[in-house]
């Protein structure tokens, strides 16, 4: 991901290897995060607010993956903070589970967007089955769409348009198809997934 305020600044990030900063362009790159932290990283998201462009999320964890024979999961440890412009990061302490042997929604993490909406710092995520807001930065969150009939398994996909409006899919083998919500806690079935036809993933 770029910085929107200057693109010689890029986060990346990989799921067995950290997160790493370049500042020119990505002739070079440095890791930000040590070795005791575990940060799977599946997903980059800059908050581009006027004023608030140094705060960046980080969502871990695959549920799938090529690795995934014998349910190999590559599991995440929540949701990830930077407030410094992505040179120091931080767990979010309600997103970490502290139980690796164990896992939750919030260590399996498809994407992540943040809300341009300035009275409040609200944070999305995607996770199987399930999309939760968060209205503090990530302090707490909570569940606002769940899709029905498929555990913890279905896939799911989150974005946001520039005016606001949400987008999530969900794939087929839970209720799957497209849902919208102009304010993120009521969504609108809008597309099923029956049109795709077989256990499809959107």
């Amino acid at each position: 991901a770029a910085d929107v305020l200057d693109e010689n600044i890029m986060i990346a990030g990989s799921i067995s290897g950290g997160i790493w900063r370049t500042t020119n362009g990505g002739e070079t790159w440095g890791k930000v995060t040590s070795p005791n932290q575990n940060v799977g990283t599946s997903c980059i998201a800059q908050d581009t607010r006027e004023g608030k462009e140094n705060i960046w999320y980080v969502g871990t964890g695959e549920r799938y993956n090529s690795a995934n024979g014998g349910g190999a999961l590559f599991l995440g440890t929540g949701v990830w903070k930077s407030t410094d412009n992505g040179e120091n990061w931080d767990t979010l302490a309600a997103t970490a589970s502290g139980t690796p042997q164990l896992y939750n929604d919030f260590d399996k993490i498809w994407s992540i967007v943040v809300s341009k909406e300035d009275t409040a710092d609200i944070v999305y995520i995607a996770t199987p089955s399930r999309i939760h807001k968060s209205w503090d930065g990530g302090n707490t969150w909570t569940e606002v769409l769940l899709s029905s009939g498929a555990g913890g398994y279905a896939y799911s996909n989150l974005m946001i348009t520039p005016n606001g409006v949400l987008y999530a899919t969900f794939s087929s083998d839970g209720s799957g198809g497209i849902w919208r919500s102009t304010d993120g806690d009521n969504w609108t079935n809008v597309k099923s997934s029956s049109w795709l036809g077989g256990n499809t993933r959107i």
